[in-house]
């Protein structure tokens, strides 16, 4: 081999090599990021003595899994050979199998252990919020499905006379007339109706064919742990699709939504919300009958997560639906006002730069923190009275500094103390007239004024001028009640 092709063969593995580091750094920051995420949740579950969330169990076992593919993490519910199923498992046939479309690849084995499918679950569907226009997509879905599944139950709830005209040809559809055009109602109504362990949410259903694979997300359900909730991906009728996999945060008043997911497992994705249809436990909760239509799964998927349960999405699932919703919930913050009312939120924030923000009169909040943080709107009317405040003292001549709490406000947080109840002001004497005496004394010090006055030699988020600190939230799951946050730091208070 001359020595041009050796140079040649070692340049190319340098190359490699360095991508190879390259991707490695990737992964390396991507895990050193997520695992500072959990040493801060651990932090505060050691510090107010709490039990770790079954999300941050699968998190640490996905990392674990990632760092090394030989040690598997708990998965599913094991199963032996002569238990009852609720569906039959499924065998994956190899690469090769379904090519070059691959609509096969994974097939359910037949099983003599496994349930009738119709004690397992019923389809509900509701129609009660769809527009005329698209009643016609109806007949077609039920055709669909009692052909696909045809001894699952259906229930339907329709305000259309048409509808259930319909829906008469076919046995195995229960259907009902509902006057309220509120969805939360019919939904509400046919989970009543439901005897099954199981029901699939059809949720904005236009048509329905075998893609939907509801014994897969069944399959999630019943054996993998903790999840309560398994949906699919989704497209409309111009063939557009999403996975519908969203992360929630329900923090500091705010509400915030991020589409993507950060774990996976056998091929389902973890999600906090989902867009589309998905099968769930059918005594898991009743839907909020108060809230508008846009927002009801919203709410509902709130409570899910905040009981405790995981939720996922399988994308090589797949409902055909149409969007009734997002455009409201992108414009109209008017449609989040009750949702936030009952949550408490100045803030929702949306995918794609969308915000809507709330007043502390739309929301009807009063200023006064005791165990928890002071809502974004309280700091924001604070800061309209100090700005207030600043323009008279200039415009009357008068010298002012900040004091105690409020100087620690403006160097731990650049701005204002979370949880204080008051501003704290010295204004010298010899500016205001009716004062004789000239002697003051000043502080100006820039940080260390703020630093010495409390407890060294740290900045720990105390209460202040507060001798008892903070007080035992009455609500300790409110996302806002002090316990939940750190001891010390500021980004974990910090609000777009």
């Amino acid at each position: 081999m001359t020595l041009e092709k050796i140079c040649e063969k070692t340049t190319d593995k340098t190359n490699e090599k360095t991508t190879n580091d390259k991707a490695d750094d990737k992964t390396k920051d991507v895990i050193v990021k997520e695992l500072n995420k959990i040493h801060l949740e651990m932090q505060k579950l050691l510090l107010f003595k709490q039990v770790p969330s079954l999300k941050l169990v699968e998190r640490v076992g996905e990392l674990v899994k990632r760092l090394d593919n030989k040690v598997q993490p708990a998965s599913e519910t094991a199963v032996g050979k002569n238990s009852t199923l609720d569906v039959c498992p499924e065998e994956y046939k190899g690469g090769k199998f379904g090519y070059p479309f691959y609509e096969k690849g994974w097939v359910i084995t037949n099983c003599s252990n496994a349930k009738p499918l119709r004690s397992v679950i019923s389809v509900l569907i509701n129609t009660v919020s769809y527009p005329k226009e698209d009643k016609k997509h109806i007949e077609k879905v039920l055709k669909v499905i009692t052909e696909t599944y045809p001894t699952v139950q259906v229930h339907l709830a329709t305000r259309s006379n048409e509808v259930m005209e319909a829906a008469k040809k076919y046995n195995n559809i229960d259907v009902v007339k509902v006057d309220d055009v509120k969805v939360s109602k019919g939904w509400n109504t046919l989970m009543s109706k439901a005897s099954t362990p199981y029901v699939l949410i059809a949720r904005d259903v236009v048509h329905f064919t075998w893609l939907t694979q509801v014994e897969r997300q069944i399959r999630v359900v019943s054996q993998t742990p903790n999840v309560a909730v398994a949906g699919g991906a989704y497209r409309n009728l111009s063939g557009h699709w999403k996975a519908g996999c969203v992360q929630t945060t329900l923090n500091n008043y705010v509400l915030g939504y991020q589409e993507g997911y950060y774990q996976s497992k056998n091929g389902c994705m973890y999600c906090n919300y989902l867009q589309g249809p998905f099968v769930t436990k059918t005594n898991l909760l009743k839907f909020d009958e108060s809230l508008p239509n846009e927002v009801v799964f919203e709410d509902w998927f709130i409570r899910v997560v905040g009981d405790g349960n995981l939720i996922m999405t399988c994308p090589d699932a797949m409902y055909f639906t149409t969007d009734y919703t997002s455009y409201s919930k992108r414009a109209d913050k008017n449609v989040w006002t009750p949702l936030a009312k009952k949550w408490e939120l100045n803030r929702v924030l949306l995918p794609r730069g969308v915000k809507h923000s709330f007043s502390c009169k739309d929301v009807g909040f009063r200023c006064n923190a005791h165990s928890e943080l002071l809502p974004v709107c309280c700091q924001e009317e604070y800061a309209d009275a100090l700005t207030f405040f600043q323009k008279f003292t200039d415009a009357h001549n008068a010298t002012f500094e900040l004091d105690t709490g409020s100087t620690l406000g403006g160097v731990k947080f650049n701005g204002l103390l979370p949880w204080d109840l008051d501003g704290d002001f010295v204004v010298l004497s010899k500016d205001i007239e009716i004062f004789n005496k000239k002697e003051t004394i000043e502080h100006f010090k820039n940080g260390a004024y703020s630093l010495s006055g409390y407890k060294p030699p740290h900045f720990d988020n105390d209460k202040g001028q507060l001798i008892n600190g903070f007080k035992p939230c009455s609500k300790p799951k409110h996302h806002a009640c002090l316990q939940r946050f750190p001891g010390d730091g500021d980004i974990p208070f910090k609000v777009d």
